[in-house]
């Protein structure tokens, strides 16, 4: 039976230090309350599934290996007659695959070191096949 008075008068002397603290010579205090804007850039996002990055990859290491085995065979089972022209067209050089990245809404871009430079190929999501070969 005194707890509960005890508590009771605990929460009437906090009341009363909460209404002292609010009012000051009989007027109630105004608070301001600022607020700031923050703008979050949206995640990035790929037009694509997922699936289809993996046979953009695919494809570009079977272009890519082929390339360095001089094997046009192999390219065109891949690629464009015009892709493996445009990629055999320029000497070997090894060097390490980029990823892939959206190029337009039916196709994706995967590249390989190049010297100084890369070589990219477009993968056409549609046909399933790279399309473009060219230095980067």
């Amino acid at each position: 039976m005194v707890l509960p008075v005890i508590a009771a008068g605990i929460l009437v002397a906090v009341v009363v230090a909460i209404a002292v603290l609010l009012t000051r010579e009989g007027k109630t205090k105004h608070t301001t309350t600022r607020t700031t804007a923050v703008t979050v850039a949206p995640p990035v996002s790929h037009q694509f599934l997922t699936i289809e990055y993996d046979r953009a990859t695919e494809a570009t290491q079977q272009m890519y290996s082929a390339w360095q085995h001089d094997d046009r065979a192999i390219a065109l089972q891949v690629g464009t007659p015009a892709a493996v022209d445009q990629l055999f067209r320029l000497p070997f050089k090894d060097g390490k695959a980029n990823g892939c990245n959206d190029a337009s809404s039916s196709e994706i871009d995967c590249s390989y070191d190049y010297g100084t430079t890369a070589v990219g190929m477009r993968y056409d999501v549609k046909s399933r096949q790279i399309t473009e070969a060219r230095l980067t």
